[in-house]
């Protein structure tokens, strides 16, 4: 595998995992996902560096070893660090025996989407993040006051001859 195939392993890692977890700080969990790409991407090209020097990369066998080990080196950050609301590490859920149930890896696909209904897309209206949790209700606006009358029909102005 080359570094462009590693970097895209190291993407599908990081959405298998928000999305079979879903219960993440949406800011948190966006942020540590882009700190792990980076930090991943920057062991990527130190060895793809290191193996070009000693000319290992031409050994197939060479080769799958390190792109198994970075999958599990991968997998093992993003489970035992990856943020969650009020529930321990995804690894710690794992070995108890909590598994990622269908209706979690729906509510993480949805985390994933974007609402395209752009009928009825206002910026106070609730519909726009229907796909998006923790955020607070839509409040609710008093009436707009009445535009001012202008000041010149106020005015009593007479005009002598």
């Amino acid at each position: 595998m080359n570094g462009f195939q590693r970097t895209a392993l190291v993407i599908l890692c990081i959405l298998a995992v928000m999305v079979c977890f879903p219960d993440y700080p949406l800011g948190a969990g966006w942020m540590f996902a882009g700190i792990v790409l980076a930090a991943w991407v920057g062991v990527i090209m130190v060895l793809a560096v290191l193996l070009g020097v000693f000319g290992l990369d031409r050994f197939d066998f060479i080769n799958r070893v390190v792109t198994l080990a970075l999958l599990i080196g991968i997998l093992y950050s993003l489970l035992w660090y990856f943020p969650q609301d009020n529930k321990p590490a995804p690894i710690m859920q794992l070995q108890a025996g909590q598994y990622p149930s269908s209706q979690t890896v729906m509510q993480g696909l949805k985390q994933l989407t974007f609402n395209f209904d752009f009928h009825r897309r206002n910026i106070h209206n609730q519909n726009n993040f229907i796909n998006q949790k923790g955020l607070p209700p839509a409040e609710e606006k008093p009436a707009p006051k009445p535009a001012p009358k202008p000041a010149w029909d106020e005015l009593d102005i007479e005009v002598e001859e």
